[in-house]
């Protein structure tokens, strides 16, 4: 997009109070759906459609660096420009080249790795470190439908391993009381039903720490 189109360089520039927002659902203006890449014409009527969208970021000061950095005042200048070719805006290869190479700089990078896995990390970590159920990372994605979300959605292997160990440890309680008396299962079951409490309790503070940090 150039500056003068959508006033990005003077509103960022004089270090204005703006927002730009991306949204992910379908744009009245253009037609194109979630999941489609929008070409640099069509960039400027899906970002002010959803500018007041729950998907707002504040980049202002993001911006007011890269303006400068440009160190161009030309108000026809593209935003994004080729790296050979200032003259010619970046297109969606260059992106994916950049971001390629920064993945392999910081030693992240694997085939298939793109754009859209920041997305599926970004949905996966909403649910896993946010706080947030399916239903609300469903609706914070864009997406119709909570078994969309649930494709997003990706289980690491520590958690993974949380979850088996939780299993076998509810299999060798189940033993331990089985093969106990009476007296010794009552005992038993009520030693484990406060330390099952205990982990509960642990797990609801730690959430309130995690969406704490998240409003911080």
């Amino acid at each position: 997009m150039r500056a003068r189109r959508d006033g990005l360089l003077p509103l960022f520039a004089a270090g204005a109070d703006g927002r730009l927002s991306v949204g992910c659902s379908r744009s009245p203006n253009t037609g194109s759906k979630q999941g489609r890449l929008l070409q640099p014409h069509l960039l400027i009527c899906e970002i002010w459609y959803t500018r007041l969208s729950l998907s707002d970021l504040d980049l202002v000061a993001d911006f007011q660096w890269h303006i400068a950095k440009l160190g161009t005042k030309d108000p026809n200048a593209w935003l994004f420009p080729q790296d050979t070719d200032k003259s010619k805006p970046m297109w969606d290869s260059g992106v994916r080249k950049a971001l390629k190479q920064a993945a392999a700089d910081e030693k992240v990078d694997f085939p298939g790795f793109g754009l859209h896995s920041l997305r599926r990390a970004n949905i996966t970590w909403r649910q896993k470190h946010g706080g947030a159920s399916s239903i609300e990372a469903s609706k914070l994605a864009g997406h119709a439908s909570v078994e969309m979300t649930n494709e997003y959605t990706f289980v690491d292997l520590e958690r993974q391993r949380e979850t088996t160990s939780g299993i076998r440890a509810r299999l060798a309680d189940a033993r331990e009381v089985s093969n106990a008396s009476d007296a010794e299962r009552d005992e038993v079951r009520a030693r484990l039903a406060k330390a099952r409490g205990a982990k509960v309790s642990k797990r609801k503070i730690a959430g309130v720490a995690t969406k704490t940090d998240a409003v911080a």
